[in-house]
């Protein structure tokens, strides 16, 4: 995507609105998997960072989707992304609504969660398997820096990374608004080792509506990204 993508207003027609996503930030970041491959690729998003919610952009054969997770009610609002020029439009798809987990079990329930501080903007983030501290499931470091806006962000395939992002802030100076600019991460069990840096911010205007009435589809990856 060229800077030309943030150069926007979100148009949608024919439906009565229901609800409004603002976002004012848009952030691409470089990843790298090293481990058990070499392997890079570019995430981009949308961010709202007063109310920290983000607009996710996925790429695929060329088709290009964005998607909104609506957590409250465990489901994703999916868009279909055109661009012409210097405008951007997103016509909303379907909503993907996402089964109960109810009585599910939780496996990373006993882990120990540990962040450690190495200087003000360098820490040391370590998942411990359980209270005996002896078996590690993820180990990360994670450098900082000062920004304009607030996106403590620990990206993992782990299901406490807010607790991981509410223990590195406990050490912040509140003065200050933060960014993770970048983190380097192991699963110990796979033996994946990754690298996520930011590659570029941008300060941006993005509206996007989602209708009053739902299309309503069970979660299918591919089925997103048909017309």
């Amino acid at each position: 995507m060229n800077k030309n993508f943030l150069l926007l207003f979100c148009f949608i027609t024919s439906f009565a609105f229901s609800q409004e996503y603002h976002y004012d930030y848009f952030i691409a970041e470089h990843s790298v998997r090293f481990k058990p491959d070499n392997q890079q690729w570019t995430s981009e998003s949308f961010y709202d960072s007063v109310n920290q919610k983000m607009l996710f952009i996925r790429t695929q054969n060329d088709k290009i989707i964005a998607s909104i997770y609506d957590k409250e009610n465990n489901r994703s609002h999916i868009f279909k992304v055109n661009k012409l020029k210097d405008k951007i439009t997103f016509i909303y798809k379907h909503t993907n609504q996402y089964p109960q987990q109810q009585h599910k079990k939780d496996y990373n329930k006993e882990n120990i969660i540990k962040v450690e501080k190495l200087d003000s903007l360098k820490y040391n983030v370590t998942v411990f398997k359980n209270s005996k501290l002896k078996k590690k499931k993820i180990s990360a470091i994670v450098t900082l820096e000062k920004s304009e806006f607030n996106y403590i962000n620990f990206n993992a395939d782990y299901n406490r990374t807010d607790e991981i992002n509410k223990k590195i802030r406990s050490f912040l100076n509140p003065k200050f608004n933060y960014i993770i600019s970048n983190q380097q991460k192991k699963y110990h069990s796979s033996d994946y080792t990754f690298e996520e840096s930011i590659q570029k911010i941008q300060k941006t205007d993005l509206t996007i509506i989602v209708p009053e009435k739902l299309v309503l589809k069970e979660y299918n990856y591919w089925s997103d990204f048909e017309d």
